[in-house]
């Protein structure tokens, strides 16, 4: 199947009222949204939707020097908050250095280490120094858009006039009969790329640059004080954020991210502050019993009686659904909970936020699992294939150019590269841009293993440790070991027995199925792995 471009292209630009929480910067005032807030400085301005967390920064002397957006939590020596709204003094002066700004962002020092101060979610922080520097910076996970030609950086195409589509890079991609993405700062559109994060943008040159890793993870880290690390951040950083969100949203499941996530939640369980509201989404398959199972039994020795069942019941799936969500983040991906209706209807209290378990695969090779990489896991047409995107020329220019921003420090380790693309690709490209589907203000999420300090410590865990994927494990045994009496992502009792015998009656038509594609390879579809 193929997409109807054609559709898509009538969708194009959705209408501003539907976009909530984007926001575009342009040089020129008259494409902004009339209805949004409305900022300028420097020549550039902006326009953000009203249901947008907007945070003024200043320096220490009381200089505006720009804003960050999307901030769920600000941490430093001084103090910890979950701003909204407000204003921010980072401890920087009027005329700052681009070492001065790491370090009031992300905590990190000259060597690109950080102590775990700085910003906390999908941010982007517009910055203007009083003399010289003049940047956009992105949360460690997050990623928004930018046109040279058009002078204009956005959340989405949507807001950005006048794209062309690039119809043959959209059918080699064709996210929505494949379930791929655009990757390496590809997008749909000609002229419009994607700043991935561990970039900044220099806004009078719109050009990208790399600012982390500044060299190899050379400092490697245990197991074990990786976990400790971990899980005492997140912590660290729960306890600002019930500054603002009493309520917390937890999905609970078989796999290891989620253990590992309510782990860092013990000292919270009893914690007359907040309401914490744990869930298992419940489907007719092996792994939805398997979840629902194993997560009844990590409530109850977890004592949460709160803990619901919810029964996702199938209907329907509307094209248009689909076309609509898909435009909306910007043709980014596609996936099931794209045909939802019901989530442009539904506003979310601002007081609830939830904790997805993301990022966790960084530590487990997602793209090499055990096998140790070589240098020729690095091949531009390599790169395209474990991203699951297509080998055009198009394609193999981008992968190649990504790759060479990396320090060559870095790039002397291949499974440190496939990791930091993980990052970069999977939750930049990958996941980041849903964050858009869900209106309201204050809907926030964040995986607690995707701040910066815990991206770079798993980063530094030895190859061999990600490659056996202990690190969850570990986290869980550091914050509360009563949970691993239970298995990973396996049943239990007369549930996997009757699991084995599934299996069992299927493997005929798996083995088939194999045979077929090794065969026929042509005619495979790719799909990369949940989350």
């Amino acid at each position: 199947m193929v997409s109807d471009i054609a559709a898509l292209d009538a969708l194009y630009p959705l209408p501003p009222a539907e976009l909530s929480r984007q926001w575009v910067m342009s040089k020129q005032a008259d494409i902004l949204p009339p209805e949004w807030t409305h900022l300028s400085k420097n020549g550039w301005h902006i326009a953000i939707h009203p249901d947008a967390n907007v945070c003024h920064l200043q320096s220490e002397s009381g200089d505006n020097i720009g804003w960050v957006i999307e901030p769920l939590a600000y941490l430093d020596s001084r103090v910890n908050v979950a701003p909204r709204n407000t204003t921010i003094t980072l401890p920087v002066g009027s005329e700052f250095t681009e070492a001065e700004i790491d370090r009031a962002l992300y905590g990190r020092d000259g060597d690109g280490l950080t102590n775990g101060n700085g910003f906390v979610g999908s941010w982007t922080a517009i910055l203007f120094s009083k003399e010289h520097i003049q940047r956009i910076y992105l949360g460690v996970v997050h990623s928004i858009v930018y046109s040279v030609e058009k002078q204009a950086i956005a959340t989405s195409h949507n807001l950005i006039p006048g794209l062309q589509r690039d119809t043959e890079l959209s059918r080699a991609f064709d996210p929505m009969a494949t379930a791929s993405y655009y990757t390496f700062g590809l997008t749909a559109f000609i002229g419009l790329k994607r700043l991935l994060p561990n970039h900044y943008l220099d806004l009078p040159t719109l050009q990208e640059n790399r600012h982390w890793p500044k060299t190899g993870f050379n400092n490697r880290i245990s197991g074990s004080n990786a976990a400790e690390v971990i899980v005492e951040h997140a912590r660290k950083v729960v306890d600002v954020l019930v500054q603002q969100y009493p309520k917390i949203s937890l999905p609970l499941s078989a796999g290891r991210d989620s253990r590992a996530v309510l782990a860092c939640l013990r000292p919270f369980v009893n914690d007359e502050r907040i309401s914490l509201m744990p869930f298992t989404s419940s489907r007719p398959n092996i792994g939805s019993e398997t979840d629902v199972q194993i997560a009844v039994q990590l409530a109850r020795i977890a004592h949460l009686p709160q803990h619901k069942v919810l029964e996702v019941v199938p209907r329907p799936t509307d094209v248009a659904d689909f076309q609509r969500s898909f435009v909306k983040i910007g043709e980014a991906k596609c996936t099931p909970n794209l045909g939802a209706p019901a989530r442009e209807k539904v506003r979310p209290p601002v007081e609830v936020i939830d904790f997805p378990g993301m990022a966790g695969e960084t530590a487990r090779a997602f793209y090499w699992g055990k096998k140790k990489p070589s240098p020729a896991s690095l091949e531009p047409a390599a790169l395209a294939r474990c991203t699951h995107s297509p080998t055009t020329d198009h394609v193999l220019r981008a992968a190649a150019e990504w790759l060479e921003r990396i320090p060559a420090s870095v790039r002397n380790n291949p499974a440190d590269v496939l990791d930091l693309a993980y990052i970069e690709q999977r939750m930049g490209c990958w996941e980041a841009p849903v964050r858009y589907l869900f209106p309201g203000p204050g809907r926030s999420n964040l995986s607690l293993m995707a701040t910066a300090l815990s991206v770079e410590t798993m980063l530094r865990l030895p190859e061999d440790y990600r490659a056996a994927g202990h690190l969850q494990r570990d986290m869980v045994a550091y914050g509360w070991p009563e949970l691993l009496e239970l298995p990973f992502n396996q049943s239990m009792g007369l549930l996997r027995v009757r699991h084995s015998s599934q299996k069992l009656r299927r493997m005929p038509r798996k083995l088939a199925g194999a045979v077929f594609r090794r065969l026929f390879p042509a005619r495979r579809v790719t799909k990369p792995k949940g989350s």
